[in-house]
């Protein structure tokens, strides 16, 4: 065969696959049936996800050397500082919005409108309640918690502004906490990709803000307000589109919260989140009440195929070239040592195929095992962080978190998968 023949062949091969792709994320015909809408709402919502993924790496990349150079070393750390934590927190969601992904998918797949709207309002108070007393304590604290975490500024300016900047950051992360509700629907009903739009206007938002803080003169405050007050205005922004014009009969009201859903929206707290993660979850949850079990098992193989070969790929690329890209992109000062980049690859190879296991229990509800999994690891990964901190410094800290995880979490977790696959092949 040529050389000629042989790209033919690869063509010929691809093009019914591309254009499956194509036809999966383009096409706004109507699904033929179950399958090919769950399938539909995969491939939108990890394509758009990817796109997400890569714009807010692209408003990083643009915004830390701007940061840097306007805030000066010391506000920079604390810049990070808080927005890290931020971040972080912006994933707790005390398992309410996550349960809801689960509880409302059933109603999808069963047609109950009234259900899912007593769902949405229920899950949407009991967040309210959360909110608000987040709200007032975080604000009575707000002092004490920038001492703790900041005890050794060194800088007038920056030990003046670190305290409105956490009273804001915690301000907006307890506003936020309901609009939660918005992204979790949208995830159930397969339209994560919607969610992504969002998200993106977002990532611009947060771009937009901070080109107007440093051309304004503002300080840390007013960085902290811009960055995450706009992300908080597009999330009120989307929840007064989803819940006015584009699913109207899920409008949480008063009288639609029924006390027996917020009993068992708190039984089943869990939730994590990552770019596949929202769109298979609910389509997990759907083929699981119809009992399409076959796809379940055809989709969680593929989905971990897909994760460990394209993480290999990823942190393959970035443990090579990763500590002279972080020497470009911040600073001789910042590369940290090669230990820690070599531990961070296990750490995401671990992790990303620990999501596909997880995603597969959380939406079928073996959440009591998460649970667990997840107390013990934080237990553990306190103490083994410590320890090897005094050891090994940093490297000591990431390594007992990887070590934690692989022992705590990963094995348990895909012991339980097995368990649930053969239940399902079994039933």
């Amino acid at each position: 065969m040529t050389a000629r023949q042989a790209e033919c062949a690869i063509i010929t091969c691809l093009t019914p696959i591309l254009r499956r792709w194509a036809s999966f994320t383009l096409s706004r015909a109507a699904p033929r049936d179950h399958r090919e809408r769950r399938a539909r709402g995969l491939f939108q919502g990890t394509a758009s996800a990817l796109i997400a993924r890569v714009l807010a790496i692209f408003v990083s990349v643009v915004s830390v050397p701007l940061t840097i150079g306007y805030l000066g070393g010391e506000r920079y750390g604390a810049w990070v500082t808080i927005a890290s934590v931020v971040t972080f927190l912006s994933v707790t969601d005390f398992g309410l919005a996550a349960s809801l992904t689960n509880a409302i998918g059933k109603a999808q797949a069963e047609d109950a409108h009234p259900l899912g709207q007593r769902l949405v309002s229920s899950a949407l108070l009991m967040l309210s309640l959360i909110s608000f007393s987040i709200l007032i304590a975080g604000n009575a604290f707000a002092p004490r918690i920038a001492a703790l975490l900041f005890p050794n500024l060194q800088s007038p300016v920056a030990r003046a502004e670190i305290g409105p900047a956490v009273m804001i950051a915690i301000s907006i992360f307890a506003l936020n906490l309901p609009l939660l509700v918005s992204s979790r629907v949208l995830a159930a009903y397969q339209e994560s990709a919607l969610a992504n739009l969002w998200n993106m206007a977002g990532s611009l938002g947060n771009l937009v803000a901070l080109l107007m803080v440093i051309w304004l003169r503002g300080g840390l405050p007013w960085l902290v307000f811009g960055c995450f007050g706009f992300g908080l205005a597009t999330n009120m922004a989307c929840a007064a589109w989803l819940f006015g014009f584009h699913k109207p009969w899920l409008r949480p009201t008063l009288a639609s919260i029924d006390p027996a859903f917020v009993r068992i929206l708190f039984s089943v707290a869990t939730g994590l989140q990552t770019l596949a993660y929202p769109n298979l979850w609910p389509a997990y949850t759907e083929a699981y009440a119809q009992r399409d079990n076959e796809w379940i098992r055809k989709t969680l193989r593929s989905n971990f195929k897909f994760s460990f070969f394209t993480t290999i790929a990823i942190v393959g690329f970035l443990t090579i070239f990763g500590s002279e890209i972080i020497r470009l992109w911040a600073g001789s000062g910042a590369v940290p040592p090669f230990s820690v980049i070599i531990w961070m690859a296990l750490w995401r190879l671990m992790l990303s195929t620990l999501l596909v296991g997880s995603c597969l229990l959380n939406a079928t509800g073996h959440l009591k095992g998460m649970t667990i999994y997840g107390t013990v690891t934080a237990v553990l990964n306190l103490m083994l962080s410590i320890l090897l901190a005094k050891i090994y410094g940093i490297t000591g800290v990431i390594a007992g978190t990887v070590i934690a995880f692989a022992v705590a979490n990963y094995l348990p977790t895909f012991l339980e998968v097995r368990s649930v696959l053969r239940k399902t092949c079994c039933g």
